[in-house]
């Protein structure tokens, strides 16, 4: 099996979460830090950042806590 990864914009969305598609209401998304370049598997639940260390959303953005001010980059998977 191959994987694509398409990434989500959130400007493009006018709620103030991250959009994700709700299967179950979790999801799972591929987020990259363009700071340290960190790449880490994320959980959303209804469209919210469930707790992680190293990873805080800001109303529609994802940040980690390498001290960049830029928010990550988030993918979905698709097959």
């Amino acid at each position: 099996m191959v994987l694509e990864l398409l990434e989500i914009q959130p400007s493009s969305h006018p709620s103030n979460r991250v959009a994700v598609c709700a299967v179950d209401d979790i999801q799972e998304f591929v987020a990259i830090c363009p700071g340290c370049k960190t790449l880490e598997t994320l959980s959303f639940n209804n469209g919210w950042l469930m707790q992680t260390r190293k990873f805080n959303q800001r109303g529609k953005m994802v940040f980690h806590d390498c001290g960049t001010s830029e928010p990550c980059h988030l993918y979905r998977y698709s097959c």
